[in-house]
């Protein structure tokens, strides 16, 4: 646990910061898949955790791409626009 100024941060240890490897030593393929699984089980956990955080607001939120084009709106949008999720994303 590190101190900054009065908040505490703690830090967790996370598949990102791998060790580095020695210059010219393999690194295993099976090890290399169960990081890059890991990492993306840690990602869609997160994702849901956000999604249902925005879906449970009953103000609207959308988000799009740089091309404007939609590709999540919570249920508050869905509210407000008087259409399913699914007939937002993609506009």
């Amino acid at each position: 646990m590190k101190r900054a100024g009065k908040k505490q941060i703690t830090e967790r240890p996370s598949s990102l910061h791998r060790k580095k490897e020695a210059p010219g030593k393999l690194i295993d393929l099976d090890t290399i898949r169960k990081e890059r699984d890991l990492i993306t089980s840690e990602y869609l956990q997160s994702r849901r955790l956000y999604e249902n955080i925005l879906d449970g607001l009953t103000c609207g939120i959308w988000v799009a791409d740089e091309n404007d084009v939609i590709f999540y709106a919570n249920k508050g949008m869905e509210m407000i626009a008087g259409v399913t999720k699914q007939k937002l994303l993609g506009y």
